[in-house]
């Protein structure tokens, strides 16, 4: 069988997504739920009404925030690994999580629309994983089998 070579992109996603967006977010996201004080809460909440956005929050619902994002953060980290095996799942994986990023992106701005720059930022590395990974030369790699997938 023809070997094929992995795109140049895939392998840079795939590792943004692993260490990056993955480890790296997962081990922050761990410490602050581990480490943080109710007294770092209220530092959040000024930086966040300094910011224009007044959605006090309890020290209870931040501790779930911060498990949610121990979630995602994993997410990306089995996206990333996948991609970096050339499996098709996680190519499947990673679109899905990219849209269901931008759709609540979308919608947190339809409720709060002062959010509306964030979003703006929040949207651009969904935007590239969604443009990249529905190109059909990259779909063709996916689909194809490799014997020994080079990460």
């Amino acid at each position: 069988m023809d070997e094929q070579r992995k795109p140049l992109g895939v392998s840079i996603l795939g590792w943004l997504n692993c260490v990056v967006f993955g480890a790296l977010f997962f081990f922050m996201s761990l410490s602050s739920y581990s480490k943080a004080t109710p007294q770092d809460l209220e530092k959040i909440t000024e930086i966040f009404k300094n910011q224009g956005i007044a959605a006090p929050i309890t020290y209870q619902q931040f501790k779930i925030a911060c498990l949610f994002y121990i979630g995602i953060a994993s997410i990306f980290f089995l996206s990333g690994l996948g991609l970096l095996l050339s499996k098709e799942w996680a190519r499947k994986l990673t679109l899905g999580f990219a849209l269901l990023a931008v759709i609540v992106v979308f919608l947190g701005v339809v409720i709060s629309p002062v959010l509306i720059q964030q979003a703006i930022m929040q949207i651009i590395y969904p935007g590239i994983l969604i443009v990249y990974f529905t190109n059909k030369k990259v779909e063709a790699y996916f689909k194809k089998e490799h014997k020994s997938p080079r990460i």
